[in-house]
């Protein structure tokens, strides 16, 4: 009897001290390694190329807001020079705080031009690939550029033909649908048309005197 109440007595070898201390070390480096995974998985997410996750929505988004930035550079433009807007997207980026860079649409096949000074930079956009917008502001000033001028726009090639950023003569940037850039750019034309054929009556006609 004193034998079989000694073994049952005995502490159970999986209660001793030293076993508990085991299982706290094994079930510390568990630990260690799933928060080790965490940390590594946090870190790749925010290491990854943001081209990664660059969607058509987003590049739509990226393409607005260079041409608000364009947009911001031609006011301040307008501001220095008497209202008059730039003859052209190369004089705005001679003369205001603009990168190359801004003038490309992130959907297109366009490149940022480069050149050892602003000057050839400038220069370079004259060449074909680096300008992503076609600009409509020559010869209008913050006077006659109304809400609904079109200053700047993009082809329709920029995203897949599904639409385009338009920049309007308040500076702000709409998305509109191919349908309604189409309608949108022949009223434009239709008001430019006019304009022309108003201006034409009012100049001065010459005639000979004796």
């Amino acid at each position: 009897m004193s034998k079989r109440f000694e073994d049952y007595s005995r502490p159970l070898e999986y209660a001793g001290p030293g076993q508990m201390i085991k299982r706290r070390r094994a079930r510390d480096i568990v630990v260690a390694a799933v928060a080790s995974a965490l940390g590594l998985a946090l870190l790749a997410s925010i290491l990854l190329p943001t081209a990664t996750y660059q969607t058509p929505q987003s590049n739509r988004v990226q393409c607005a807001f260079n041409m608000r930035n364009i947009g911001m550079a031609i006011a301040s433009y307008a501001k220095d020079h008497k209202g008059e807007f730039p003859d052209d997207l190369k004089t705005v980026l001679e003369n205001e705080d603009i990168t190359a860079a801004t003038l490309v649409c992130p959907e297109s096949n366009d490149t940022p031009a480069f050149g050892p000074t602003t000057q050839a930079t400038a220069a370079a956009l004259l060449q074909p690939g680096h300008v992503s917008y076609i600009y409509l502001g020559k010869g209008l000033t913050t006077a006659t550029a109304r809400i609904d001028t079109v200053i700047l726009y993009e082809p329709l090639s920029n995203h897949a033909s599904a639409g385009m950023n338009v920049m309007f003569g308040d500076f702000h940037v709409e998305w509109l649908t191919a349908a309604e850039t189409t309608a949108t750019l022949k009223r434009q034309a239709a008001a430019m048309r006019k304009a022309a054929r108003y201006s034409e009556t009012l100049s001065p006609t010459t005639s000979s005197s004796e």
